[in-house]
């Protein structure tokens, strides 16, 4: 619609030139007092002209605010014609009549002049971000579209601040004002005089790469920001005239995608580089995200786990295994690792590995969690009642969860609320939650120990928790992974290893758990390393809720 007005107005304005140009020409020809005659009424060439004059001005102010370029350099031309024209006519006829229009011409330009810089002003900031400076949303959706036409491979890197929220939220918007400047100023610098940076939103950026740049140099370079502390100077809260500095780091995701590589179109592209980023967040050990075509399958998988997940949520398709735990020494049972399962209506069992890593990158593992705590909980009840031996019931936690502040909270809520025995429950956690965070974690099974509560440390041997770490922690079991305990029969190293976590626990004070044993020879072997209990098919497959049931039932 713009362009056809801008036709419009471009050939109004040349019919009006032509008109006013013959018009001037028929004036410099004639008596000056000559006019034209229309019924009654007499109108003088001069006045014909001034109107067509005002005409022009008045469409060439339309031009500016359709193209504040072209229409300014269209309307200065025809009212410096006009402006010609009146000196011309004051230098022939030796008269001042034209005195008006040239003074009217004075200040139409003037007028044109103030338009065409306050619309070119207001252009460029409509494509402007205003705190960075650099090009916004709206500028890299038209740049994007001429590259597009441009038909010229591109790559396109999409980059977010992931930690930005708890800086901005910690020291102040002012801070996090400056942390973006810098941020602008940083990623400026990284790229090539062809590339072209925009601010999108509070927190990302867009990088359209030149087919010739060094793309994976350039993230790389900023990636590597994360190990260089910056310093931001603020004004005290309590008083403005003091000066404080806080040592930032900044911790980047970034999802790219290639044309014509892997997006065709502008829509696909924008879509991939921001499914590229989503992954990218999600793992914690990827910075920069490389679109391809798995990506789109497991957004997909992502997405139809998800859906199955608040439905079996909402419908009541998850249900409770129970794996058997006793000791080692004599068999005895030591109580139960709670497992979750999903039975569509249909009859069909959907396998945890399907659901279970979709619900862990998002926040449906918290859902998950809950409804397991609170099923268990309710379930054990009658387990306890009619255990003759002190039974265990062992619920697993996501490292999400447990990191969470008020999770302490929450579930000693639950133990009052179904009047549990808090010494019968027992919380399985990771190592990996304490990547997530150690302080609040700590703060977390350090309330639920005292509350009674069991902690045990799964997987044992796998992740990345110093001994050091370990050695401090209030946990009272360590589950040793079942990979560790497969080929064990074969493997002398496996067999040392396992042998050393099982006297490390003891070290510790806390009792230790093979899990996984599937033969007699594995128990063989754990038995000589005094391990203190055992999961597996070796003695038990997971039981549904009424077997074990049974299983607790005292025999006359």
């Amino acid at each position: 619609m713009t362009k056809s007005v801008k036709k419009i107005l471009q050939l109004a304005i040349c019919i009006n030139a032509c008109i006013l140009l013959i018009f001037g020409m028929k004036f410099f020809s004639r008596n000056p007092g000559l006019s034209i005659e229309v019924g009654i009424f007499k109108i003088s060439y001069l006045g014909v002209v001034g109107a067509l004059a005002s005409l022009s001005a008045f469409i060439c102010y339309l031009m500016v605010f359709v193209d504040c370029n072209i229409g300014a350099i269209i309307g200065f031309s025809i009212i410096l014609l006009e402006t010609l024209f009146n000196i011309i006519s004051i230098k022939k006829s030796h008269s001042l009549n034209s005195l008006p229009g040239l003074i009217s011409c004075a200040a139409s330009i003037m007028t044109l002049l103030i338009i065409a810089r306050f619309y070119r002003r207001t252009y460029r900031a409509s494509f402007t971000d205003s705190l960075t400076g650099l090009k916004n949303r709206r500028n890299f959706i038209y740049t994007l579209q001429d590259k597009f036409k441009q038909e010229k491979p591109f790559t396109l890197a999409y980059i977010e601040i992931m930690n930005f929220k708890s800086i901005n939220n910690t020291l102040g918007i002012q801070v996090g004002d400056d942390i973006l400047k810098k941020a602008a100023s940083f990623l400026t610098a990284q790229i090539s005089k062809n590339d072209l940076l925009f601010r999108m939103t509070g927190v990302t950026f867009m990088i359209i790469f030149d087919e010739k740049s060094d793309v994976e140099t350039t993230l790389k370079k900023i990636i590597s920001l994360e190990d260089k502390p910056v310093n931001i100077s603020y004004s005290n809260t309590l008083n403005k005239s003091l000066t404080e500095e806080q040592t930032v780091r900044y911790k980047f995701a970034i999802g790219v995608s290639k044309y014509p590589d892997n997006s065709k179109d502008f829509d696909s592209i924008i879509r991939h580089a921001d499914l590229a980023l989503t992954y990218a967040q999600k793992q914690p050990d990827m910075k920069i995200c490389v679109y391809n075509d798995e990506l789109e399958n497991e957004e997909q998988n992502l997405k139809d786990a998800e859906i199955l997940i608040n439905e079996s949520l909402e419908n009541d398709w998850f249900y409770l295994m129970y794996q058997p735990q006793f000791t080692l020494g004599e068999k005895k049972l030591r109580g139960f690792e709670t497992l979750i399962r999903c039975k569509k209506p249909d009859g069909s069992i959907v396998s945890p590995g399907i659901f279970i890593p979709a619900a862990e990158k998002s926040n449906l593992i918290l859902k998950i969690d809950d409804y397991v705590l609170k099923r268990a909980i309710q379930e054990s009840k009658a387990l306890l009642a009619d255990s003759k031996e002190k039974c265990t019931i062992s619920i697993n936690v996501s490292a999400k969860n447990i990191s969470s502040q008020g999770f302490a909270e929450k579930v000693i809520k639950m133990i009052e609320e179904a009047d549990f025995p808090p010494e019968c429950l027992e919380i399985e956690i990771t190592e990996y939650s304490f990547v997530e965070s150690l302080k609040v974690t700590t703060r977390n099974i350090t309330k639920l120990r005292e509350f009674g509560v069991q902690i045990a440390l799964d997987d044992f041997g796998t992740g990345c928790t110093s001994i050091a770490q370990v050695m401090n922690l209030p946990v009272n079991l360590l589950k040793i992974d079942k990979s560790l305990i497969d080929e064990i029969e074969s493997s002398q190293k496996k067999r040392n290893l396992v042998n050393t976590i099982i006297n490390m626990g003891h070290i510790m004070n806390c009792e230790v758990i093979s899990e996984g044993v599937e033969s007699e020879q594995q128990l063989d072997i754990l038995r000589k390393y005094k391990c203190d209990f055992i999961q597996g098919y070796v003695w038990s497959k997971p039981i549904e809720y009424n077997a074990a049931l049974d299983m607790c039932t005292p025999r006359n």
